[in-house]
């Protein structure tokens, strides 16, 4: 009996220790179900900001793949922009000989008329004009047989040649005006 007694007594015990952790197994699945939701809710939350993060590697692909499109134009225009410079440079420097030329051909010309006709009444002859007119700054360094032969177009910048200048002179009474222009146009 007092083993009977000692194995109830024991027994007893272990069902309270049994009820503690019953008890304490329920505590533990309620904050196991607790913490499964806020893992559910993080998981929601993660899978939200991997779809956004989808969206947003989509929209930089898209304006990478612009600014690629936009690259390649800039480099054509830029190209073409170079082309037309150097059309414009060589039409430039095709349209100085053409005026160089038509000068020569109006100082052949008027010293054919002046070689076969009668002195024509005094006129003003331009020996030199310089100006703004796109020329390099140092268009006028030049060798003394550039200043010899003349050089340049009348209406631009232009110098007339020491020969020619002799062989007009060298004979009769000259004189000579300056007319000197500011960049604003007024008159000296």
């Amino acid at each position: 009996e007092e083993l009977q007694e000692e194995v109830i007594a024991r027994m007893d015990a272990e069902d309270v220790k049994l009820d503690e952790l019953q008890v304490q197994h329920h505590e533990l699945q309620g904050k196991l179900d607790e913490v499964q939701v806020q893992n559910n809710e993080l998981q929601g939350k993660v899978d939200e900001v991997q779809v956004q993060n989808h969206d947003l590697q989509e929209k930089l692909d898209e304006v990478q793949v612009q600014q690629l499109e936009l690259q390649g134009k800039v480099d054509s225009m830029e190209g073409k922009l170079d082309e037309v410079q150097q059309q414009n440079q060589d039409l430039r420097g095709k349209m100085d000989t053409v005026e160089e030329k038509m000068d020569d051909l109006k100082l052949l010309l008027e010293k054919v008329v002046t070689n076969s006709a009668p002195p024509a009444p005094p006129q003003w002859i331009t020996i030199q004009r310089r100006g703004q007119y796109g020329n390099l700054a140092n268009f006028f360094a030049k060798s003394m047989n550039d200043y010899k032969t003349g050089f340049g177009n009348v209406n631009r910048d232009f110098w007339l040649g020491l020969d020619e200048l002799a062989r007009l002179t060298k004979d009769g009474k000259w004189e000579m005006q300056v007319d000197l222009v500011d960049y604003a146009g007024k008159r000296y």
